[in-house]
C-alpha cells in the first residue's frame, strides 16, 4: 500500500506535471525556430546558446517539479540510505525529465550525468536504453562523436534493447544525427530511410 501511495502520487501529481511543462517549452522552443535552407536541416530542433537563456525559466519548471517527485516519493533502503530502484515507478521517468530540461537548457554536462545516471542504477530495458539514446543525443550536440558511436555500437549489440517502435525509431534517428555529424551522409539516409 505505502508503494501504491508513492506511485499514485509521483505519477499524476509530480511527473505528469513536469512533463507537461516540458513539453510546452519544447514546443516555444520549436515555434521561434527559423529553418536556414541553404544548411542542411537538423534532425532534431534545440535552443542555441544564445536562445537558450529565454527559456531557463520554462525548463526550471519542469526540473524543479521532477525534484520534487525524487526528494518525496524515491523510497530509500534504511541500511545504506541509497534508493531502490523502480521501488516507485516514475522516479527513473523523473529523472529523464530532468536530464532532459538541463539537455534543453544546453546544459549538457547535468543532463549527462542524469541519463548515465538513469541507464547504470535501473534495470529495466526502458529506463537503461531510454537513458543511453539520450545519452548518444548530448554527446552529438557537444562533439563527442567517439562516445555516441560506443553508445550506438553497445546498443546494437544488446540482446534487451526493446523492440517496441518507439525505441527503434529513437535508435535510426539518432543514429542518422551521429552519422550527419561525421559528414557521413549516405548512412545518415540509410537510418532515415
Amino acid at each position: 500500500m505505502h508503494r501504491g501511495w508513492h506511485n499514485m502520487n509521483a505519477r499524476y501529481n509530480g511527473y505528469f506535471y513536469s512533463g507537461e511543462y516540458l513539453k510546452e517549452s519544447i514546443k516555444k522552443v520549436e515555434t521561434a525556430n527559423h529553418d536556414d535552407f541553404i544548411k542542411i536541416l537538423p534532425l532534431f530542433i534545440y535552443p542555441d546558446n544564445k536562445s537558450a537563456k529565454n527559456y531557463y525559466s520554462d525548463f526550471d519548471k519542469s526540473i524543479k517539479k521532477s525534484s520534487t517527485v525524487i526528494q518525496r516519493h524515491a523510497i530509500i533502503n534504511p541500511k545504506n540510505k541509497e534508493e531502490i530502484p523502480n521501488a516507485c515507478r516514475w522516479i527513473d521517468e523523473n529523472y529523464m525529465l530532468i536530464g532532459k530540461g538541463h539537455f534543453y537548457k544546453r546544459d549538457f554536462f547535468s543532463a549527462l550525468e542524469m541519463f548515465e545516471y538513469v541507464s547504470k542504477k535501473y534495470p529495466n530495458p526502458e529506463a537503461k536504453y531510454g537513458g543511453m539514446l539520450w545519452m548518444i543525443r548530448t554527446n552529438n550536440e557537444i562533439g563527442s562523436l567517439s562516445k555516441s558511436e560506443t553508445i550506438i555500437d553497445d546498443i546494437r549489440n544488446a540482446k534487451d534493447f526493446p523492440k517496441h517502435k518507439v525505441f527503434q525509431r529513437e535508435l535510426s534517428i539518432v543514429s542518422a544525427d551521429y552519422y550527419i555529424k561525421k559528414n557521413d551522409y549516405a548512412l545518415a539516409i540509410t537510418h532515415l530511410t
